[in-house]
């Protein structure tokens, strides 16, 4: 079971990263009316990205430690 707790705390390492450049992407569309697909895009996979963190850290947390 440790191991594969340290298997998920990796892959939350992995989301954590991929949250942070969905962030700076999001924030970094220009904020002209042609962008807005664009930025509802990227909003919706974060959200997407958001679900799935709760989802693992939840995972995570059910797991025993030994």
């Amino acid at each position: 079971m440790k191991h594969q707790k340290e298997q998920l705390l990796k892959l939350l390492e992995t989301v954590f990263e991929l949250e942070s450049q969905l962030d700076d992407a999001y924030y970094s569309v220009p904020e002209y009316p042609s962008c807005a697909p664009i930025a509802g895009n990227i909003d919706s996979c974060r959200e997407t990205l958001y679900e799935v963190k709760q989802k693992l850290e939840e995972v995570i947390l059910a797991v025993p430690e030994s």
